[in-house]
């Protein structure tokens, strides 16, 4: 039997001499010398390499995932915004970068967003609320892994706080009243109200936004004594003052509403006391003294100071009818 072999091979020949046992050596391809083996060889090695890389790794990359990027950190910009950065350590091998927030240091992480750029070692996280405690950390990856950094956190700035003050804390008038003013300072958009607000002072709104101006009257005050009010302007107070009347007269008149009569007052100055009395008409007895249809007094003869003028009424009552037989 005869073998065969690549380019010159043997060959079994089932025709051959049985007294030859010798092979005989023939070529499949008589043309195939060694130069074209030595081209074959090279072509199957520089094909093999490429495969060899990229079992390694490809493109020239490790094989392993990246180291993890280090001194990761945080800088509040504003109320919504804070700044990362990093130091790259992965250089090449990796493919990229993401940034993950939580709102504790032991997660769940959110990724916020990938950095495609390796050489790009920032990120500006935006849309943040005021006055938030946030947690940051910074992953590399390529196809072998992930790392991540430690994490580290921040705060964004505070909002806009709202503060208030007042151009003057008070203001006084005579007994004959007049017009005032006082400012409102705050920074725009903050929202203010003011309390407080008695009768005898108009004019002033009870709330309002931004810085303002504001003005107001005071009534004459004709009492003998002074009137005192303490405004509250969104934390601040205002406080204003008027003066009793010097030349305060009280005009006091009594009427009966039928079953007696009434006598007392006349007009006299305030801080005076009057003296008023009622005697019912036979039949009649007492009830009460009303002022403007309110009980002032049930005494039938009352002395009180006067401070302003009004009408005093007498109120009787008929006594009911009795009855006796004689024989």
């Amino acid at each position: 039997m005869k073998t065969a072999q690549l380019g010159s091979t043997r060959i079994a020949n089932s025709n051959t001499d049985p007294t030859n046992q010798k092979g005989s050596t023939i070529s499949l391809f008589p043309w195939f010398g060694t130069f074209e083996r030595l081209l074959c060889f090279a072509l199957m090695l520089l094909s093999w390499m490429p495969m060899e890389a990229a079992k390694a790794g490809g493109g020239g990359h490790s094989s392993s995932a990246p180291t993890a990027p280090i001194n990761l950190s945080a800088t509040p910009m504003s109320s919504s915004e804070i700044d990362l950065a990093w130091q790259d350590t992965a250089g090449a091998n990796a493919q990229g970068y993401g940034v993950q927030m939580a709102s504790s240091s032991a997660g769940p992480w959110t990724t916020l967003a990938k950095v495609a750029n390796p050489s790009l070692a920032s990120y500006a996280s935006t849309g943040l609320s005021a006055g938030t405690l946030c947690y940051f950390r910074v992953f590399a990856y390529n196809r072998n892994g992930t790392t991540y950094s430690s994490a580290t956190s921040a705060t964004t700035l505070a909002g806009s706080v709202c503060t208030y003050s007042l151009s003057s804390p008070s203001a006084s008038f005579g007994s004959g009243g007049g017009n005032g003013t006082f400012s409102v300072n705050t920074t725009a958009g903050c929202a203010w109200t003011i309390t407080g607000i008695p009768s005898w002072i108009s004019g002033l709104p009870t709330s309002g936004t931004g810085s303002a101006a504001l003005s107001y009257t005071v009534a004459a005050n004709t009492s003998s004594s002074s009137l005192s009010a303490t405004l509250s302007v969104s934390g601040q107070t205002y406080t204003v003052t008027e003066a009793a009347s010097s030349s305060c007269t009280a005009t006091v008149t009594t009427s009966s509403s039928g079953g007696g009569t009434s006598s007392g007052g006349g007009t006299v100055n305030c801080g005076t006391s009057v003296t008023i009395s009622a005697s019912p008409s036979a039949g009649y007895s007492f009830v009460n003294w009303t002022l403007n249809g309110a009980l002032f007094s049930s005494s039938q003869t009352y002395t009180f100071t006067a401070n302003g003028s009004g009408n005093l009424v007498a109120n009787f009552a008929a006594n009911p009818c009795t009855y006796s037989l004689s024989a």
